[in-house]
C-alpha cells in the first residue's frame, strides 16, 4: 500500500514538472532517395532502344519481350494491331519464325528525332525514324525507311517498359510501292508491245485481202 502511494506521488510530481521523465527516443526518418537526373533517365531510355534494336536484328524474341509491358499495344507496319505478350509472340511467329513466315530476315536501325519527352520521371514518349532492310521468304529484298513512336513507363524497380509502339511507312513513298509500280510499268509496256504486234498482224492480214 505504501509503495503504491509512493508511486502515485512520484508520477504526479513528474506530470506537474517536479521531476523529469526520460524522453522517448525520437524516430529517425529514412533519408529521402536522391532525385534522378534527366540525363540518367535519357541514358536508361537509350539503353532500351539499343537493346531492342539488337534483339530484333538477332531474332531474339525473349530479348524483345523483356522490355514490353504485359498490356503493350503494337501497331505494325502492315496494318495489324497486336496486344499483350501473347499477341506479340503470335505475330512474331507468323511473320518471322514460324512455318510459312513471310520475312526471312530483317535488319533495323532506330534513330530518335529528338530527346524523349519526360513526364514526372515515370512516363516518356519518343519518336523517330528507322532504316530497315528486309529479305522476304519469296526472295524479294528491299530497304525501307519508316517512322515510329512509343510510350514507355518506368517501374519502381527502375526498368522501363514499352506501353505502346507504332510503326508505319509513307504509303506514297516507299520501296514496296516503287517495286509494285515497276512491275505495273513492265506489265503496261508488255501489254503495249503485245497490242502493237496484234495490230500489225491484223493490219498485215487485212492488207493481204
Amino acid at each position: 500500500m505504501v509503495l503504491t502511494s509512493l508511486t502515485l506521488v512520484l508520477c504526479a510530481a513528474a506530470i506537474d514538472g517536479g521531476m523529469p521523465l526520460e524522453a522517448a527516443p525520437a524516430e529517425v526518418a529514412a533519408p529521402a532517395p536522391a532525385p534522378i537526373s534527366e540525363e540518367q533517365l535519357h541514358n536508361e531510355l537509350r539503353q532500351v532502344r539499343d537493346e531492342m534494336e539488337k534483339a530484333l536484328n538477332a531474332r531474339d524474341l525473349d530479348g524483345l519481350m523483356k522490355h514490353l509491358d504485359e498490356r503493350v499495344i503494337f501497331s505494325t507496319m502492315n496494318g495489324d494491331v497486336v496486344t499483350g505478350h501473347l499477341g506479340v509472340r503470335e505475330y512474331y511467329t507468323k511473320m518471322l519464325s514460324g512455318p510459312g513466315s513471310r520475312v526471312k530476315a530483317v535488319k533495323a536501325h532506330f534513330d530518335v528525332t529528338e530527346l524523349s519527352r519526360l513526364y514526372d520521371g515515370r512516363i516518356a514518349t519518343a519518336f523517330g525514324t528507322t532504316n530497315d532492310h528486309y529479305e522476304l521468304a519469296d526472295g524479294m529484298a528491299f530497304d525501307m525507311k519508316a517512322q515510329w513512336s512509343s510510350t514507355l513507363r518506368r517501374g519502381p524497380d527502375g526498368n522501363w517498359k514499352i506501353l505502346t509502339f507504332h510503326y508505319s511507312a509513307n504509303i506514297f513513298d516507299n520501296a514496296v510501292r516503287d517495286m509494285e509500280l515497276g512491275v505495273l510499268k513492265k506489265v503496261a509496256i508488255g501489254a503495249a508491245i503485245f497490242a502493237l504486234l496484234v495490230g500489225l498482224l491484223i493490219g498485215w492480214r487485212l492488207g493481204r485481202k
